[in-house]
């Protein structure tokens, strides 16, 4: 796209942008000396200080409504240990409020505490029924605990009385726990008490897909276009895209653009498509058609930026990003914006552009040091990221993901001895976290140490998430490593075909290869490659294996959610995460 139109495309694509509203996290009037204390260090950003204020002066009070912000403001801040004791506090001066027994159940999730998050799960439900519950299995989700979520409530849902709604709700969990089988025992329920629904059989079709039942996945997905044709009407185009038929997926769409109610729509799940494939003109396109277009807009104008920064043009992408930010753009317009300071080595712009965002949305500044980690660690300074993240450890004292972000990090620049050191500290007090469990296997298989433990690991990760595709991943190249090669493609295979992930795609590309398939190995790493040109593993296994040596990819491709944090419904590929 030419550059002297980029002014009036930003001025056009903000005009349909809403600015994102940062709530103040404290809004408190009050005498008491630590709560007058509290809100001035968070007015500061002393997130930490101000909880603490807010703690001291819950325990100190029988006022619940006190203990009730106090959660909400350690929560907010991410001190995780903080917010436990203030919900405890609440539900204790008042033990029938749903609202209550769910904050419990949050902060013991976030602590991984199995048991008394399962006992405020069912605690939440007995107060405030199926509505209460369903949006506590939203939060939950945020939270990372759909496994002990679905465990927790698979009785309940396996009920013969069981309510429509919250069975609707156990097949999205079931799907974002990577559960396929609870997950299609779920949706035929829904199905079978709602024949006529559209939207049930859409569900029914994505689990299908997830499942690779192609055959069925289809004739759902067209049913439920048939039966809904106003809310489902990309139902049978959408399966086709996740089940990776991309050109019937391309038809599908162009003759949904005859309906002028759905052209635009379709325009931009066509650029998406188009993009993901690696044809950046068609993309940019699609995308332009939809520049002055009030609800697509802002998605189609981030999209430019991309292809700009994919076609090497930095400049042109940084000021894009950069006026997305301005009008109100979130962490991953910023955290775009802060990637091409750092290759322009402005570090200083690159932390300013995400220090911004920390200080409107305080929720999410634990959030930003995870991404200044993660610039660091792209630009080969490993250890300035661990230094960094340990630094954070000491703003939120014991939290989890920060010592397992550490551990990750550790794991990458090859420092083996700490990295399993502190995956083993974490198992510890988490043995049975699935994440934990895989990221240890995982990082023995991946250097041949300890075979059968590590196995053993991944095995139990997959009893808690059965078709998570990172761990299967995990569990084919560990099989691999063990001289199994016949045992370890199907697993590959199957982690691939439920989320085409780069580093996946290297695995079984290598295994394919090692078993004299090579053409088949090209194929699937050309596929890939256009989906993710930067993939650092997926390059360097193509160098090793064929000895091409690979040109420099212009920009990084784009940064998507990890396979482990991704419901199998979602359409674009992503780098990788396997392992982790």
């Amino acid at each position: 796209m030419p550059r002297k139109s980029v002014s009036l495309l930003i001025s056009l694509a903000l005009a349909a942008l809403l600015p994102a509203v940062s709530g103040a996290l404290s809004t408190t009037n009050s005498d008491n000396a630590d709560l007058i204390l509290a809100d001035m260090a968070l007015s500061r950003g002393d997130c930490r200080g101000g909880t603490e204020r807010y703690l001291k002066a819950a325990l100190g009070t029988s006022d619940a409504k006190i203990s009730e912000r106090a959660n909400k403001v350690a929560a907010d801040c991410e001190q995780v240990n903080a917010s436990a004791k203030a919900a405890r506090r609440w539900q204790k001066l008042e033990p029938e409020r749903a609202e209550a027994a769910a904050a419990v159940a949050l902060a013991a999730v976030r602590l991984y505490q199995p048991e008394e998050a399962s006992a405020a799960i069912l605690r939440t439900h007995a107060l405030g029924g199926d509505d209460a519950l369903i949006k506590l299995i939203e939060g939950l989700s945020d939270a990372g605990g759909t496994a002990i979520t679905l465990k927790t409530l698979r009785p309940m849902l396996e009920a013969p009385d069981v309510n429509d709604k919250l069975l609707i709700a156990g097949v999205d969990l079931a799907l974002e726990n990577f559960d396929f089988a609870t997950a299609h025992k779920l949706a035929d329920r829904v199905l079978a008490n709602e024949p006529a629904s559209g939207d049930a059989r859409a569900q029914l079709a994505r689990v299908l897909t997830a499942e690779g039942d192609t055959v069925a996945a289809i004739a759902v997905s067209q049913e439920a276009a048939a039966l809904d044709p106003e809310s489902q009407r990309f139902a049978y185009a959408d399966t086709l895209l996740r089940l990776d038929r991309l050109d019937e997926a391309r038809q599908e769409l162009e003759s949904l653009r005859a309906d002028a109610a759905a052209r635009e729509e379709a325009d931009l799940r066509l650029g998406k498509l188009a993009y993901q494939m690696g044809d950046l003109t068609e993309a940019g396109r699609r995308f332009g058609s939809l520049i002055s277009s009030p609800r697509q807009a802002g998605e189609a104008f981030f999209y430019l930026s991309s292809i700009a920064e994919r076609e090497g043009r930095t400049d042109l992408a940084l000021e894009g990003y950069t006026k997305l930010a301005e009008a109100g753009g979130g962490l991953l317009v910023r955290g775009r914006a802060a990637r091409i300071l750092m290759q322009k080595d402005d570090r200083e712009g690159a932390f300013r552009m995400l220090d911004e965002f920390a200080a409107k949305e305080r929720d999410r500044a634990l959030d930003v040091e995870f991404a200044k980690a993660a610039l660091l660690q792209d630009a080969g300074k490993d250890t300035e990221a661990i230094a960094l993240l340990q630094l954070a450890l000491e703003r939120y004292p014991d939290h989890p993901g920060v010592r397992y972000q550490i551990a990750l990090l550790q794991d990458k620049a090859g420092h083996e001895r700490e990295a399993v050191r502190s995956f083993e500290s974490l198992l510890k007090v988490r043995p049975e976290d699935a994440s934990l469990l895989n990221a240890l296997g995982y990082s023995l298989a991946d250097r041949n140490q300890k075979l059968p433990r590590a196995e053993q690991l991944i095995r139990k990760a997959l009893d808690a998430s059965p078709d998570n595709p990172a761990f299967l991943d995990s569990l084919g190249w560990v099989r691999f490593r063990r001289g199994d090669i016949p045992g370890a493609l199907p697993h590959l295979e199957r982690a691939y075909r439920i989320f085409p992930d780069p580093e996946i795609a290297s695995h079984w590309g290598e295994l394919l290869w090692m078993s004299g398939k090579q053409a088949e190995a090209r194929a699937l790493w050309a596929r890939s490659l256009a989906r993710s040109p930067d993939s650092k593993p997926l390059r360097a296994t193509i160098e090793r294996l064929t000895g091409t040596k690979m040109e420099a990819p212009k920009s990084a491709s784009p940064d998507e959610p990890k396979p482990a944090e991704k419901s199998p419904d979602d359409l674009a590929p992503a780098p990788s995460a396997t392992g982790s």
